[in-house]
């Protein structure tokens, strides 16, 4: 019966360990004096201009949430350790699997982001980055009908490696 409680014991251990491993490499590594963020409105560039006019707003919106939600970082517009800002450069559709007879199976909906991220009282750790993304549509399909689907998928993945990239040494 010793041996079984042992082989548990040393079971529940190494179980313990191989979590606490993996927990570790998904968490954010925030400097301890860092504890506020501002996230100045995202603005569109003229390259831009076909974008749906509420895109930056929505940007901003969502970088700000996803800070909130994901880290103990506190929203500060006064007195901010960490600043966002930035512009979305890019909104294009561009055919993606062309066919013969100049048709196409899929269309491209494609977003660029410059993003700006400054640690202010450490101005080494700033950064400048240009974060691009797409997703495929099938051609038969308007982008009106899709955008919002295509939009929020899009800016899910870009700002998933936008937050890996400020709060994560990997």
């Amino acid at each position: 019966m010793k041996i079984k409680q042992g082989v548990v014991f040393i079971l529940l251990f190494t179980s313990l360990i191989i979590v606490g491993c993996s927990i570790s490499f998904k968490g954010t590594s925030i400097a301890p004096n860092l504890k506020t963020y501002y996230v100045e409105d995202f603005s569109l560039a003229p390259a831009a201009s076909v974008a749906p006019s509420n895109l930056d707003i929505l940007f901003t919106t969502q970088l700000i949430n996803k800070v909130r939600d994901e880290s103990n970082l506190k929203y500060d517009e006064d007195n901010p350790d960490i600043i966002f800002s930035g512009t979305i450069t890019r909104f294009t559709v561009n055919s993606a699997a062309p066919t013969e007879g100049n048709t196409t199976l899929l269309n491209r909906l494609e977003i660029t982001v410059s993003v700006n991220y400054e640690v202010v009282s450490d101005e080494d750790e700033n950064w400048k980055k240009n974060y691009s993304e797409f997703e495929d549509f099938p051609s038969d399909q308007d982008l009106g009908s899709v955008q919002d689907g295509l939009v929020d998928i899009i800016f899910e993945d870009m700002l998933e490696k936008l937050f890996n990239d400020a709060f994560s040494n990997w």
